[in-house]
């Protein structure tokens, strides 16, 4: 009638598959969101910035955020041309 899957394979080890157990992914997120929060809200205050030219009036947390988002661009552009340089 049941159908048996293995200890070790699909779900189970994320521990989606056992009832009233927490999967240790959603530990991991909620940790993860409940510190951006407190980064968010401790980074509140307005700093001025210079974006190449303009002056402009931010919150620090979305200077970093511009930030992160400049790095990530930037790594999967060399990581394209890495990867295009190493095949031609």
């Amino acid at each position: 009638m049941h159908e048996h899957i293995d200890a070790g394979a699909g779900d189970d080890a994320a521990g989606w598959d056992r009832p009233g157990r927490v999967s240790p992914v959603l530990i991991v997120l909620a940790v993860v969101t409940l510190l951006l929060i407190v980064f968010i809200a401790e980074n509140g205050r307005k700093v001025r910035v210079r974006l190449i030219f303009p002056l402009v009036t931010m919150p620090v947390w979305v200077a970093m955020l511009i930030c992160v988002g400049i790095g990530v661009v930037l790594d999967r552009l060399f990581l394209a041309w890495w990867h295009r340089r190493k095949t031609t």
